[in-house]
């Protein structure tokens, strides 16, 4: 990323790993670089995070928001044939993820339904053609503390649990 992006993007563009501790994310950014930005988006990326790193994630996205968030998660069983989607799972695993960890984040449902009511140019809607859900989010304060803990708590809990060979990361619980 850092050396693929467009030359007046350089220094302010650095790639991190979402689902490790948000200090150690920030720590390579450059050094003007703001910690929040007005609007962070992350689409079809979060699937690609082991289910135990997820709520950390989506604390580290909201810890780096500062007005609004943007997901766009594939939730449905067509996705589970990738190797490499670790976390598929149903909008009801999504939600609460998204809600107690983070309670600073309301959810926009008005947004939301516009997002769906998108006709691309081929008239088309992105949501018949590829079912991602979209989820938007106003940012209402800061994370607290607690939801930062127990997201660290789950991540260091599931990290122990891989290293032993225990983790589960079976991907799809669409069909379950």
């Amino acid at each position: 990323l850092e050396q693929a992006c467009p030359t007046d993007v350089r220094g302010r563009a650095w790639q991190g790993d979402l689902g490790r501790p948000f200090e150690e994310w920030m720590a390579r950014k450059p050094g003007d670089a703001p910690e929040e930005f007005d609007l962070v988006t992350c689409v079809e990326t979060i699937e690609h995070v082991f289910p135990w790193r997820a709520p950390l994630a989506v604390t580290n996205l909201a810890r780096a928001t500062r007005l609004w968030l943007y997901l766009s998660i594939p939730c449905g069983p067509q996705w589970d044939k990738n190797q490499e989607h670790v976390c598929i799972r149903r909008e009801e695993w999504w939600r609460p993820q998204i809600g107690i960890l983070t309670p600073s984040l309301r959810r926009s449902e008005a947004m939301e339904e516009w997002v769906r009511r998108i006709v691309l140019s081929d008239g088309m809607k992105p949501f018949e053609t590829w079912p991602w859900l979209p989820f938007i989010y106003e940012k209402a304060g800061p994370v607290p503390e607690g939801a930062v803990e127990e997201a660290l708590r789950q991540y260091k809990e599931g990290e122990a649990l891989y290293a032993e060979g225990k983790a589960e990361y079976d991907g799809c619980e669409v069909a379950k």
